[in-house]
Protein backbone atom coordinates (compact mmCIF):
# COMPACT_ATOMS: atom_id res chain seq x y z
CA UNK A 1 0.00 0.00 0.00
CA UNK A 2 1.11 3.44 -0.99
CA UNK A 3 3.29 5.06 -2.58
CA UNK A 4 7.51 4.87 -3.35
CA UNK A 5 10.20 2.78 -5.22
CA UNK A 6 9.61 -1.14 -4.80
CA UNK A 7 12.20 -3.61 -5.78
CA UNK A 8 12.35 -5.06 -9.13
CA UNK A 9 11.34 -8.40 -7.87
CA UNK A 10 8.07 -7.38 -6.42
CA UNK A 11 6.57 -5.32 -9.71
CA UNK A 12 4.29 -7.46 -10.01
CA UNK A 13 2.87 -7.80 -7.03
CA UNK A 14 -0.54 -5.56 -6.30
CA UNK A 15 -0.48 -2.28 -5.40
CA UNK A 16 -2.74 -0.20 -3.58
CA UNK A 17 -2.90 3.51 -3.51
CA UNK A 18 -3.03 5.87 -0.76
CA UNK A 19 -7.00 6.86 0.26
CA UNK A 20 -6.69 10.49 -1.21
CA UNK A 21 -6.68 13.53 1.62
CA UNK A 22 -5.65 11.31 4.06
CA UNK A 23 -2.01 11.12 5.82
CA UNK A 24 0.25 9.35 7.48
CA UNK A 25 -0.57 5.35 8.38
CA UNK A 26 -4.34 5.66 8.43
CA UNK A 27 -3.81 6.67 4.53
CA UNK A 28 -2.69 2.96 4.07
CA UNK A 29 -4.44 1.04 6.51
CA UNK A 30 -7.69 2.60 5.60
CA UNK A 31 -7.04 1.50 1.78
CA UNK A 32 -6.69 -1.83 2.44
CA UNK A 33 -9.73 -1.90 4.41
CA UNK A 34 -11.94 -0.11 1.56
CA UNK A 35 -10.04 -3.41 -1.01
CA UNK A 36 -11.35 -6.03 0.96
CA UNK A 37 -13.33 -4.54 3.84
CA UNK A 38 -14.95 -8.01 5.00
CA UNK A 39 -11.76 -9.37 6.36
CA UNK A 40 -9.37 -8.68 9.54
CA UNK A 41 -6.48 -6.99 8.78
CA UNK A 42 -2.64 -7.56 9.99
CA UNK A 43 -0.75 -4.70 9.26
CA UNK A 44 3.17 -4.20 9.17
CA UNK A 45 5.02 -1.57 8.06
CA UNK A 46 8.02 -2.17 5.56
CA UNK A 47 10.12 -1.12 8.01
CA UNK A 48 10.21 -3.49 10.96
CA UNK A 49 13.86 -5.58 10.07
CA UNK A 50 13.02 -7.35 13.32
CA UNK A 51 9.58 -8.68 12.16
CA UNK A 52 9.25 -12.38 13.75
CA UNK A 53 6.18 -14.73 13.50
CA UNK A 54 6.23 -14.91 17.40
CA UNK A 55 5.16 -11.24 17.25
CA UNK A 56 2.59 -12.16 14.52
CA UNK A 57 1.36 -15.15 16.08
CA UNK A 58 1.19 -13.50 20.04
CA UNK A 59 -0.44 -10.20 17.77
CA UNK A 60 -2.90 -12.68 16.68
CA UNK A 61 -3.58 -14.12 20.03
CA UNK A 62 -5.11 -11.30 20.98
CA UNK A 63 -8.38 -11.14 18.79
CA UNK A 64 -11.46 -11.86 20.75
CA UNK A 65 -14.83 -11.42 20.40
CA UNK A 66 -15.55 -7.73 20.85
CA UNK A 67 -12.04 -6.60 19.72
CA UNK A 68 -12.09 -4.43 16.90
CA UNK A 69 -8.21 -3.52 16.70
CA UNK A 70 -5.49 -4.67 18.53
CA UNK A 71 -2.47 -1.65 18.89
CA UNK A 72 0.14 -2.34 20.97
CA UNK A 73 1.50 0.00 23.38
CA UNK A 74 5.54 -0.15 23.82
CA UNK A 75 6.75 0.38 27.49
CA UNK A 76 8.98 3.22 26.86
CA UNK A 77 7.41 4.54 23.46
CA UNK A 78 5.35 7.53 22.71
CA UNK A 79 2.05 5.79 22.71
CA UNK A 80 0.04 3.35 20.53
CA UNK A 81 1.69 1.58 17.91
CA UNK A 82 -0.32 1.36 14.76
CA UNK A 83 2.05 -0.07 12.13
CA UNK A 84 2.55 -3.73 13.69
CA UNK A 85 -1.20 -4.21 14.75
CA UNK A 86 -4.13 -6.07 13.80
CA UNK A 87 -7.79 -4.52 12.50
CA UNK A 88 -10.99 -6.13 12.38
CA UNK A 89 -12.96 -5.30 10.17
CA UNK A 90 -15.34 -3.09 12.12
CA UNK A 91 -12.81 -0.84 12.73
CA UNK A 92 -13.39 0.26 9.38
CA UNK A 93 -15.91 2.40 10.76
CA UNK A 94 -13.19 4.09 13.16
CA UNK A 95 -10.62 5.08 10.93
CA UNK A 96 -13.04 6.15 8.32
CA UNK A 97 -14.58 8.92 10.84
CA UNK A 98 -10.49 9.56 11.45
CA UNK A 99 -9.76 10.68 7.73
CA UNK A 100 -13.41 12.65 7.73
CA UNK A 101 -12.84 14.70 10.69
CA UNK A 102 -9.19 15.40 9.78
CA UNK A 103 -7.60 13.30 12.44
CA UNK A 104 -4.96 11.30 10.79
CA UNK A 105 -3.59 9.75 13.91
CA UNK A 106 -4.21 6.19 14.24
CA UNK A 107 -3.14 5.48 17.61
CA UNK A 108 -6.12 7.67 18.63
CA UNK A 109 -7.89 4.43 18.48
CA UNK A 110 -6.36 2.84 21.22
CA UNK A 111 -8.33 4.71 23.78
CA UNK A 112 -11.72 3.50 22.60
CA UNK A 113 -13.41 0.12 24.70
CA UNK A 114 -13.01 -1.92 21.17
CA UNK A 115 -9.39 -1.62 21.38
CA UNK A 116 -7.04 -3.45 23.34
CA UNK A 117 -3.25 -2.01 23.99
CA UNK A 118 -1.00 -4.39 25.45
CA UNK A 119 2.59 -4.32 26.20
CA UNK A 120 4.36 -7.25 24.12
CA UNK A 121 5.69 -9.64 25.88
CA UNK A 122 10.06 -8.63 26.40
CA UNK A 123 10.97 -11.37 24.25
CA UNK A 124 9.48 -9.81 21.07
CA UNK A 125 9.24 -6.25 21.35
CA UNK A 126 11.96 -5.47 19.05
CA UNK A 127 9.77 -6.62 15.98
CA UNK A 128 7.91 -2.85 16.68
CA UNK A 129 11.42 -1.52 15.95
CA UNK A 130 10.99 0.87 13.11
CA UNK A 131 13.98 1.72 11.16
CA UNK A 132 14.42 4.43 8.60
CA UNK A 133 18.29 5.08 7.85
CA UNK A 134 21.42 2.55 8.22
CA UNK A 135 22.10 4.18 11.46
CA UNK A 136 19.27 3.11 13.03
CA UNK A 137 19.58 -0.48 11.99
CA UNK A 138 22.75 -0.67 13.86
CA UNK A 139 20.86 1.21 16.83
CA UNK A 140 20.46 -1.51 19.04
CA UNK A 141 19.16 0.20 22.17
CA UNK A 142 15.50 1.17 20.39
CA UNK A 143 13.46 -0.50 22.94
Amino acid sequence: VGAGDIPKKLINTARLPDVPGAEGPVAGILAAMRWAPWVTWLVTACDLPDLSGNALSWLLSTRAPGVWATIPRLKDGPGAEPVLAHYDFRAGAFLEELVASGNFRVSNLANDERVVSPTPPPPIISAWRNVNSRAELTKSDML
